[in-house]
């Protein structure tokens, strides 16, 4: 499954998608 995560990365918004 591919989900979508935004994590905060030098104060900004970053999508990361993790197969989990």
């Amino acid at each position: 499954c591919g989900k979508r995560l935004i994590v905060p990365v030098a104060s900004q918004g970053v999508d990361v998608e993790k197969e989990r």
